[in-house]
């Protein structure tokens, strides 16, 4: 009977042991996890800031290209009025026909 009784209790022993690896184990496991989330984020937020710097490097791209072509626009009206006076009027002729075959 004896014999039975420290065999249950090495198998006890053992078993508690294996609990505290499988716990310890989980713990690794978890702080792995919670690295992997922390490093997910940190590159999301890293690519997002780059995407937002290009954005912004193309919008002011095209803010100043929109800017050069409203000056020369502007330059050509000084210098050719009556021409961009007629290209104006044929412009609004169009439209107004094309709004007028729709109504």
């Amino acid at each position: 009977m004896e014999d039975a009784t420290v065999t249950i209790n090495d198998e006890t022993r053992h078993m508690r042991r294996d609990v505290d690896r499988l716990k310890t184990d989980l713990q690794m496991l978890r702080d792995d996890i919670a690295g992997l989330r922390d490093d997910t984020v940190t590159a999301a937020r890293s690519k997002a800031a780059e995407v937002a710097e290009k954005l912004s490097e193309q919008v002011k791209a095209a803010a100043t290209k929109s800017k050069e072509a409203i000056h020369e626009v502007e330059r050509q009206v000084v210098r050719h009025p009556v021409i961009s006076l007629g290209a104006v009027f044929a412009a609004g002729l169009l439209i107004g026909i094309g709004y007028s075959r729709k109504a």
